[in-house]
């Protein structure tokens, strides 16, 4: 029970979704003015690699494979050293990464023997540093050392899930970096029946956090310990990310298999982004919006009211096809995966400066 509700929360996530049906949203190539330089952050050997999180100088972290006999590991790539592996806590295990901050400190997690996730953190600033992994809610039985860990904010704040009695569900989770241990992993849901995921903090301790089994879309603020509810536009909403401006990006069903990025401006003010298979990951502090249309199959930038095909915007002799945009940092990178002479690649979108007409 408790691994397929960690499996659930992993797939909302990476969002394995299979229906391709075409969106009904409209699409302008001239919403967005700034055209966009692709780096292909490549892989750490295999044929594929899959794109996270962003942080403000550019670094991005994800998942890549290796040879096809060896498990997929976590990355940090930058513009100087390239992409370069994130060791696991223990030996030869698979890692993935999903979130990294401005001090370069990176969250995700490592599978165990027995194929359960254990959340971990790096410090790609020291890769003297081996992976380190977070405490859970309680360990007093085996089958409770489950946990994912899914942002981190400047001041160290981590926030995911880890499993605890009685249900042995997943509940929504805080970690202090600053004092990692078996046992640091804090609860921040007073009632939680049903679990809780929490997918992003920012800077100032609010975090949205999925709850009610995926029912009820929540942002906390972990220094008042005060919950308020995501008005939602019809159906069950999730919430993904978060910026400074307690702004929220996240998706809501509007049927049962078709669903709708949406953007929280406040609890109680949420406009959606068009269409019925579009899925908002990141925020940043403009208000910037990123994810995927069309069942995952391209990735857009919103902005100011306008959904713009982020395909659009990159030389139509790259070769690529953007399918998720999963991140966007202050300067307006885009972090990312696509396709790129028939591979599944990590990208980096980068904005240029707009062009003289003379």
């Amino acid at each position: 029970m408790i691994k397929s509700t960690i499996l659930k929360s992993l797939r909302h996530m990476g969002l394995a979704l299979t229906t391709c049906t075409m969106l009904g949203i409209a699409m302008s190539q001239a919403a967005v003015a700034l055209k966009y330089s692709v780096t292909d952050i490549g892989t750490l050997g295999g044929s594929s690699s899959r794109a996270y999180g962003i942080n403000d100088s550019g670094q991005v972290v994800g998942v890549s494979s290796l040879r096809d006999t060896d498990p997929p590991k976590a990355f940090a790539w930058d513009s100087t050293n390239g992409i370069q592996a994130l060791p696991s806590a223990t030996p030869n295990f698979s890692t993935q990464a999903y979130g990294i901050n401005n001090n370069g400190l990176v969250v995700g997690y490592e599978f165990s023997d027995a194929g359960d996730p254990q959340a971990i953190l790096w410090n790609i600033n020291n890769r003297k540093i081996n992976g380190q992994l977070l405490g859970f809610l309680d360990d007093t039985e085996s089958d409770l050392l489950k946990s994912v860990a899914y942002a981190i904010n400047d001041n160290g704040l981590v926030v995911g899930a880890s499993a605890s009695l009685p249900d042995k569900k997943l509940h929504a989770v805080l970690w202090n970096t600053t004092n990692v241990s078996q046992k640091n992993a804090q609860a921040i849901l007073n009632t939680d029946k049903f679990g809780s995921v929490a997918y992003g903090i920012n800077n100032n301790g609010q975090v949205v956090v999925s709850s009610g089994g995926g029912f009820q879309a929540l942002i906390l603020d972990t220094r008042t310990g005060v919950s308020q509810s995501l008005l939602s536009l019809r159906g069950n909403c999730e919430p993904y990310g978060i910026n400074n401006k307690a702004q929220v990006a996240g998706f809501c069903r509007t049927g049962d298999t078709t669903f709708v990025g949406a953007q929280w401006n406040s609890p109680k003010d949420v406009q959606s982004l068009g269409g019925n298979l579009s899925i908002a990951y990141g925020i940043n502090d403009n208000g910037q919006v990123v994810g995927s249309i069309n069942n995952g199959q391209r990735a857009f930038l919103w902005e100011n009211g306008v959904a713009s095909d982020l395909n659009n915007n990159i030389d139509t002799n790259s070769g690529w096809i953007l399918k998720e945009a999963r991140a966007i940092n202050n300067r307006g990178q885009i972090a990312g995966t696509g396709q790129i002479n028939g591979q599944t690649h990590a990208f980096l979108l980068t904005p240029q400066p707009a062009r003289s007409k003379n």
